[in-house]
């Protein structure tokens, strides 16, 4: 089989003697695998963020350097013995913007917010009058950083924004969570199927006695303690959604045409060959007329097929 890892110029001559190691150290998800992994795809432009030619393209701008792509050809019995797991990239993105990125925020003010937005729903049921109680504000300052964010921080080019809503300040990365999630009165649900079974002195003592731990260890006991009691069906999907048991339970063992593939160490005699398919200023060379993702990819696999 056939897979692909995007990378840079200066790395070539390290990964043609030591072949691909497993370095990669995204906390959402080293959280699940508990170990270093390399990542590779089996489609050069397969998912979003997490494609290889992404790495080779994005990081060719930044670095001011040429992008490739490592080819790696190895048999199905190889790549079961050093297959980690696989996710759809689809999902894993997601996870990583309206899960990980947003846990600590809702662990700071998720409690408040619904006390809030309770009060609120006395005296407007449906909460159609929100809005009139919702303001944006201009901001410099993202107010919460302990996980990793680099990765994702070209979501959020220009201005950055804050939010008031029912005298509770929120985020534009927590108010796009809000949207997911389907705005006020989906939003006020997936709030009461995390709180309304908890009085308020049992709550204190919990986050009393958990403030000093990490994100992972947080979310992890509080869905011990406090699990989502679904009332319907589609209301599962919210079961440990800041833990990384969420994504734990979404793993694949079968190769899609969306997924990033985690590997361990893909030694040299693995790789098939390396592909130019970026310069600090765009597309090299035979790519440069490609047009769309489709057009890149066959381009992309006729020069695999030159390899020797």
């Amino acid at each position: 089989m056939i897979l692909f890892h995007g990378t840079l110029e200066e790395n070539i001559k390290n990964i043609k003697k030591n072949g691909l190691l497993s370095h990669t150290l995204d906390q959402w998800i080293v959280e699940v695998t508990n170990k270093k992994v390399c990542c590779v795809s089996n489609q050069p432009t397969s998912g979003e963020g997490g494609n290889a030619s992404f790495f080779a393209y994005g990081n060719a701008q930044v670095k001011n350097q040429n992008g490739y792509l490592v080819v790696i050809e190895m048999e199905q019995r190889d790549f079961a013995q050093k297959l980690i797991t696989i996710f759809d990239n689809k999902i894993l993105d997601d996870y990583v913007r309206y899960h990980f990125f947003v846990r600590e925020e809702f662990r700071a003010i998720g409690y408040d917010l619904f006390q809030a937005m309770k009060e609120h729903s006395r005296k407007d049921h449906l909460l159609r009058r929100l809005d009139s109680y919702f303001a944006e504000m201009d901001t410099s300052e993202v107010s919460y950083n302990q996980d990793q964010k680099h990765y994702y921080r070209k979501l959020y080019k220009g201005n950055r924004k804050n939010y008031r809503i029912c005298d509770i300040i929120i985020s534009d990365e927590f108010f796009d969570f809000i949207q997911l999630i389907g705005k006020w009165k989906p939003f006020y649900r997936f709030l009461e199927l995390h709180f309304s079974n908890i009085n308020e002195e049992t709550y204190r003592s919990f986050v009393e006695k958990n403030n000093h731990v990490d994100n992972k260890t947080y979310w992890t006991n509080f869905y011990t303690f406090f699990p989502v009691e679904a009332t319907q069906a589609k209301e599962n999907y919210f079961k440990n959604w800041f833990s990384p048991q969420w994504l734990e339970a979404r793993q694949q063992r079968e190769v899609s045409d969306n997924c990033q593939i985690l590997l361990s160490d893909i030694e040299a005699s693995f790789l098939k060959g390396f592909i130019h398919i970026t310069t600090p200023s765009g597309f090299a060379g035979k790519f440069r007329s490609c047009r769309s993702k489709s057009g890149f990819a066959k381009e992309v696999w006729k020069e695999v097929h030159r390899l020797k």
